[in-house]
């Protein structure tokens, strides 16, 4: 489900930064730039929260923060269109070690692998399916402010389940996924 918001809000927002907004193309250079730092922050975030707060609780409010931002890129000023970008950046790289983690530890040895290529077609096929159903709900309600709304409603929709994941923090792989 993460793909479906991240491909829209972070695909799409150069082109809207640049066509819609008016931003210059220095500015959207400068928050790529600005995305490699919050990305490094992020991932030592996700580190230390993954490791002290949990998988779970890191991967679904990093999730839903990751929703929250789109909504906030497209909400229709410059200012919360970089803050929502950078945001989005920020939450993404907290999310990637918890789910890293997650992936690695719910499931045993024997189909670990097979697990990571269909999350990786899940991701893909999220993320296509996202630009595809936020093209079209731009192109139909000619506002991105509710498109992105209506792409991130599911994403939040989904984030509490992630509270039916057993938690794997504290735990040798031998205890969380048994072979």
């Amino acid at each position: 489900m993460l793909g479906l918001v991240t491909g829209p809000a972070n695909a799409l927002m150069f082109i809207y930064s640049e066509s819609v907004l008016g931003l210059p193309r220095l500015a959207t250079a400068a928050m790529v730039a600005a995305a490699g730092v919050f990305g490094l922050g992020g991932l030592l975030a996700g580190r230390w929260a993954a490791d002290r707060v949990g998988r779970i609780r890191t991967a679904a409010t990093t999730e839903a923060i990751i929703a929250l931002a789109a909504i906030l890129t497209y909400s229709g000023s410059a200012q919360a269109a970089v803050a929502g970008y950078l945001v989005a950046i920020f939450a993404a790289s907290v999310f990637a070690p918890a789910m890293g983690a997650l992936a690695a530890e719910l499931f045993p040895t024997g189909i670990r692998s097979t697990v990571a290529g269909w999350m990786g077609v899940a991701g893909v096929l999220g993320a296509v399916s996202g630009l595809v159903l936020f093209g079209l709900l731009v192109t139909i309600l000619n506002n991105f402010r509710i498109a992105a709304v209506l792409v991130a409603l599911p994403v939040l929709a989904v984030c509490p389940l992630y509270a039916r994941l057993p938690e794997t923090l504290g735990m040798e792989l031998e205890e969380s996924a048994p072979d």
